[in-house]
């Protein structure tokens, strides 16, 4: 229904733009409406959920919906005219309360460790500082100087202008980071109304348009259908990591901020004396120094923030990998066992040797043994699928870890299959060169028995050497 009203105002504004100002025609009753059913849309969602947020949006909508009677009843009025100074008194408590609501959703996410972080509401306040400078030298200096024989006037003025950009700003980055996209997507569009309206009337001097109305009633519409999605958004809602694009733009937004300020103080500058000047330029460009020396230290800290994360990822594979194989290790192996077998999961353990192995290596050398430690490491890798593991055990020692398997005869399948494939030949100087394995293997579930079954394959595995004569 608020949307039908919206898109009956807009059409009938548009159809006949002579009576936006003409009380008690179809354009009016339309517009009446569509700020009704916005309002009504903002009680019942905090009927529902009875929170501070709620109630303080509620109150927010209401603020405005009695700023739009105002101006239903008055029209739209100049800058600093009695009916005005009503209109921005409403207009700065609705944004007041709009502000507060927002700032108790970081207080909650600050509670609840979800809140992106310090540096997030500092980009936040650089974003809004920006703003607030570029709102300033449009035409908002133009407007304070206009009402300095207001006081009451100026402090409205200043006090609308700046809890508006604060609230823009830290919705925008709320959705930067993925924080309730469902409710700030419509409302960044009723806060983008809402901007473009007042800042066409900051640069225009206060002028009021009829077409205006326009603007503010979309931002009406959509910001109450942002609120209505509370109602259907869950509260455990967390950060999501930026993207790649945002972060880099976020990491520049500094040198951003100093270069708005920089041609802001340019072109003060230009416009006073030959001294004040020099010194805005000196000035300028001792912030220009500093920001390249920044720059630079903030690319020499990235390098070396990926450089010791090549580091720490390295150390972290030698210490769970055999430098020789590259097979897992003996760290490894209990890393595997209490990490990714479940609590009552079957499994198979293995433990087997090299037989031929150390002829080999006292025949043809040390650096021949580990090449065919190697050769015999690549054979058990292809024997052993996902989420089966080899482990290299130390010398010609290895264990393998099969999840999932709790019947002898497809572990007596597996071992024989390792046995056939550990037997294919290496090619040394025109030497075949084969090793032969002994295999041991005991089945269990749980992933607190590893050490127990590795025993009883290795128990296993010594039997089989002595049935069958096999040494090393």
């Amino acid at each position: 229904m608020l949307l039908l009203t919206a898109a009956l105002y807009t059409a009938l504004a548009l159809r006949m733009p002579g009576l936006l100002d003409q009380p008690g025609t179809a354009v009016h009753w339309a517009l009446t409406a569509t700020v009704t059913f916005a309002w009504l849309l903002t009680v019942q969602v905090w009927w529902q959920r009875r929170t501070k947020v709620t109630a303080l949006l509620a109150a927010a909508l209401s603020v405005h919906f009695l700023g739009n009677l105002l101006n239903i009843g008055l029209g739209l009025r100049e800058f600093g005219s009695p009916q005005y100074l009503h209109s921005i008194a409403l207009g700065t408590l609705f944004f007041v309360l709009m502000s507060t609501a927002q700032l108790q959703v970081v207080q909650w996410m600050r509670r609840t460790q979800r809140w992106p972080g310090t540096l997030a509401l500092i980009d936040t306040l650089m974003i809004a500082a920006i703003a607030g400078l570029g709102v300033w030298v449009l035409g908002l200096d133009g407007l304070v100087t206009r009402s300095s024989g207001q006081p009451l006037l100026v402090g409205l003025t200043l006090t609308y202008s700046l809890t508006q950009i604060l609230l823009d700003a830290l919705t925008v980055m709320l959705l930067l980071r993925g924080v309730y996209d469902r409710i700030l997507w419509p409302m960044i569009g009723g806060l983008l109304c809402f901007a473009v309206a007042d800042l066409y009337m900051v640069v225009g001097a206060g002028a009021a348009k009829p077409w205006l109305s326009l603007l503010w009633v979309w931002g009406l519409t959509l910001l109450a259908l942002g609120v209505q999605q509370v109602m259907h958004t869950p509260v455990s809602l967390r950060p999501t990591p930026l993207p790649p694009t945002v972060r880099y733009a976020l990491r520049r937004l500094p040198y951003a901020a100093l270069l708005v300020c920089c041609a802001v103080l340019l072109a003060g500058a230009a416009q006073g004396s030959q001294r004040q000047l020099g010194i805005t330029v000196g000035t300028v460009a001792v912030f220009g120094l500093v920001m390249l020396r920044q720059a630079h230290i903030a690319q020499v800290n990235r390098q070396m923030q990926t450089e010791l994360e090549a580091s720490r990822q390295e150390l972290e594979h030698l210490a769970y990998h055999d430098v020789l194989t590259g097979l897992s290790n003996r760290a490894s192996f209990v890393h595997f066992c209490e990490g990714s077998l479940g609590a009552n999961e079957p499994y198979v353990v293995f433990s087997l040797d090299l037989n031929g192995f150390k002829q080999i290596n006292d025949t043809f050398g040390h650096a021949v043994g580990d090449r065919m430690l190697q050769h015999a490491a690549q054979q058990l890798a292809r024997t052993v699928a996902a989420p089966g593991r080899v482990f290299r055990w130390g010398g010609d020692e290895f264990v393998i870890v099969v999840p999932g398997v709790q019947r002898s005869a497809d572990a007596d399948a597996l071992a024989r299959l390792i046995a056939v494939n550990i037997r294919t030949p290496m090619n040394y100087r025109g030497h075949q060169l084969s090793v032969g394995t002994s295999v041991g293997y005991a089945l269990g579930r749980g992933n607190r028995n590893y050490e127990t079954l590795l025993s009883l394959a290795d128990d296993d595995m010594y039997s089989g050497k002595q049935r069958s004569g096999n040494s090393r």
